[in-house]
């Protein structure tokens, strides 16, 4: 079990880290302390980070002793804290208009690229940048590739992207410097959702897979395929 240090960083916040590091294990331990948390009625909000955990209590509550509390029931359950995590099938046509130069720029084929990608179960380390934005962790080195010089004023929802050693999902249109190696017709986020409009959340992993330029046009699936703790 790893440990973390925990700091009040503003009136009605806690922000506890663990070691500075992108590390699976270090971000488990994040999402098992927000689980814990989310436990408790004078905890507002928890918004996790690589190797952070950011808590938003009640004004109403002491926030030392809450303080107190969850660090009592951290050590307490140790590694018995659980937490749901959902793998998530992300189909995804692979006609990005930058995949030709990355295979170029990697020594690689277009499906090399394309089988090296798939290959990959990655972590969702949180969500940011845009609404429902996954942050991954897991891209293959293969792939690495420094964000494009100039960015795109617009970049279509549903892009897949590129960028230094991450990949990701363009929720919505947006402007964005990374190398777009193909589209997913799944809507990762739904501003119409008042209950939950993000289908991520950090914890979750996903996959990706490879489909036509048909089946993207006639695709009508879901996208969790599995839970597991």
């Amino acid at each position: 079990m790893e440990s973390f240090h925990v700091h009040q960083t503003a009136e009605r916040t806690l922000r506890y880290a663990f070691a500075p590091k992108i590390d699976p294990e270090i971000h488990r331990q994040v999402i098992r302390l927000q689980s814990l948390a989310l436990l408790r009625q004078d905890v507002l909000e928890a918004v996790p980070g690589y190797h952070t955990l950011t808590l938003y209590i009640n004004h109403e509550r002491n926030i030392s002793s809450v303080q107190n509390q969850i660090l009592q029931g951290w050590n307490k359950t140790l590694n018995h804290i659980d937490y749901e995590s959902k793998l998530h099938l992300i189909p995804v046509c692979y006609n990005g208009e930058d995949i030709e130069q990355l295979a170029h720029a990697k020594k690689l084929t277009v499906q090399q690229v394309i089988e090296i990608h798939t290959s990959v179960e990655y972590t969702i380390y949180m969500i940011g940048f845009l609404p429902g934005f996954p942050y991954l962790g897991g891209l293959d080195e293969r792939l690495h590739l420094p964000r494009r010089e100039v960015p795109r004023k617009s970049v279509p929802k549903g892009s897949v992207g590129i960028g230094g050693s991450q990949t990701g999902i363009y929720p919505i249109e947006s402007p964005g410097g990374w190398h777009l190696i193909g589209q997913t017709p799944i809507d990762i986020f739904s501003a119409t959702s008042l209950e939950n409009p993000f289908l991520f959340q950090a914890g979750d992993r996903i996959q990706f897979t490879e489909i036509t330029q048909d089946e993207y046009r006639n695709y009508s699936g879901g996208g969790v395929i599995d839970e597991a703790n």
